[in-house]
């Protein structure tokens, strides 16, 4: 029962990391293709501040859900170690 809910958690957590190094990637190209086909033309000028604005937003984005694991996290371990009694079973 513990190694099928281990072996679950461990292709979600490696379906979490393709994600995270992937999105950026997707978002880019989905970027770039809309704009052109809305009959604008792909130019330097306008591809490389792009390819910087998406670098810079990456790392907030990311950031976003680890800090949400993190504070769930926290209220797991908060309510272990104020309230040790809670949920054992005798």
């Amino acid at each position: 029962m513990e190694l099928k809910w281990l072996s679950g958690f461990i292709v979600a957590h490696s379906a979490n990391i393709f994600q995270f190094g992937f999105a950026p990637i997707v978002c880019s190209a989905v970027t770039f293709i809309v704009y052109s086909s809305l009959g604008n033309d792909l130019e330097a000028s306008v591809v490389f501040p792009s390819i910087a604005l998406f670098v810079i937003m990456v790392i907030p984005l990311q950031l976003v859900p680890m800090g949400i694991g993190m504070a769930t996290e926290l209220k797991v371990g908060a309510r272990v170690v104020l309230c040790p009694h809670v949920g054992v079973r005798s």
